[in-house]
């Protein structure tokens, strides 16, 4: 286990991008593609989640970069997605899909006031394009689906994009919160004012005339005492500022996990994290439907393998349960053929030269059935920022950041 862990850490040298962690969910969603806004904000085509899976409105695949067709047939209750090379038809009423090779599996679309929605990340990457979580400066979430021809990072397109985002989340709002109701203020009725009568005043009595009274005597002026100048008041010592201790900066982290189970992609789901997950062939197999909802929920799957016919092998199996292979692999050895697959290494001997890590970034790997495992990753939630290994468009794997 020792091994497997430091394995992870020298594949840190193909982890190059961090993006910064989330804020607060304000309720809306906004949709990208590449360096653009194509929706206008509305409740009918925000991008919402069902049980931890993404959906986005299907049309959003009629923009001209995407290079996807679409047809809705409401009548037969259908969805097809193609190109010239790939295919899903969705029907919607049996939750299943068709692929171009005819293989059907358990894949639901959901019907919103006749809005038609996919599961983001598994249709995004079924066509080639990459879907990034992002969120807003005002924190909003961005879901931005990329094809490699956009030409602003995911910082700067967030940074650019601001003001346009701003705008159109307050004319959302505008449109949509109630207004208030108007105040109804009472009218005052007037009292009948009081009539008062004031009897007249009794003319003074007269004092019978006689010996005026003798002026009273005056006291004796004082002199004034001369004045004493205040006393200035002692000076106080300002106490000393408390200084606050500086605080130490949150550990960063990017989980992988060796396997699958139901109760850890249940608790990802409740937590809204995603993950790096590698996988036999053997485990593929066993469970395709959990693999397929792997893939929906935004987490990433590689492979495990002796070697690389071991690899393609799993990699088959992942294409017939999902409909997409990877090129992430755990490898016992660089020596065997890597046969294009990128490798995490599982043993320091074995690290090729010029390899770098990165000290901010922990890759922490744990056994995906061991006991006790939803309280460790309870704990590690709570005292780090959470990563995903991911891969960009340029083949490489970056990690991003979850909340």
């Amino acid at each position: 286990m020792k091994k497997r862990l430091f394995s992870f850490l020298v594949v840190c040298a193909l982890l190059i991008a961090l993006i910064p962690a989330t804020s607060a969910d304000t309720g809306i969603s906004f949709l990208a593609v590449n360096d653009s806004l194509p929706y206008a904000l509305d409740a009918s085509t925000m991008p919402f989640y069902s049980g931890g899976i993404l959906y986005i409105p299907y049309d959003i695949f009629n923009v001209a970069v995407l290079g996807v067709y679409t047809s809705y047939n409401p009548a037969n209750m259908t969805l097809v997605l193609f190109n010239r090379d790939f295919k899903l038809l969705f029907y919607i009423t049996d939750g299943t899909v068709q692929d171009e090779d005819d293989r059907v599996y358990d894949l639901p679309v959901i019907v919103r006031s006749g809005m038609v929605f996919v599961p983001a990340n598994y249709c995004v990457s079924y066509f080639g394009a990459s879907l990034n979580y992002l969120v807003s400066l005002g924190g909003h979430n961005v879901y931005r689906i990329t094809t490699g021809s956009q030409v602003l990072s995911n910082s700067t397109f967030i940074n650019q994009a601001d003001t346009l985002l701003e705008e159109r989340a307050a004319d959302y709002l505008a449109l949509t919160e109630p207004a208030p109701a108007p105040v109804q203020t009472p009218t005052p009725v007037q009292a009948p004012t009081p009539t008062v009568t004031v009897p007249e005043p009794a003319p003074p009595a007269q004092e019978p005339p006689g010996v005026p009274d003798p002026e009273p005597e005056q006291p004796p002026e004082e002199e004034p005492e001369p004045e004493q100048p205040p006393e200035e008041p002692p000076q106080e010592e300002a106490p000393e500022e408390p200084t606050e201790p500086e605080e130490e900066p949150i550990p960063e982290v990017c989980p992988v996990f060796l396997g699958v189970s139901r109760e850890l992609v249940d608790w990802l789901s409740d937590q809204n994290l995603r993950a790096a997950f590698f996988l036999t062939r053997e485990q593929i197999q066993a469970n395709p439907a959990l693999v397929r909802e792997l893939h929906c929920q935004g987490h990433t799957i590689g492979l495990q393998g002796e070697d690389s016919q071991t690899l393609a092998q799993a990699n088959d199996a992942l294409y017939q349960a999902a409909g997409f292979k990877t090129l992430l692999a755990l490898a016992e050895s660089v020596r065997m053929d890597p046969a294009g697959y990128l490798l995490c290494l599982i043993d320091a001997q074995d690290v090729p030269a010029g390899t770098e890590t990165q000290d901010r970034l922990a890759l922490v790997a744990f056994q995906a059935e061991e006991a006790g495992l939803v309280d460790r990753l309870n704990e590690l939630a709570e005292n780090s920022l959470w990563n995903q290994l991911v891969e960009t468009s340029s083949g490489l794997y970056s990690a991003s950041l979850d909340q």
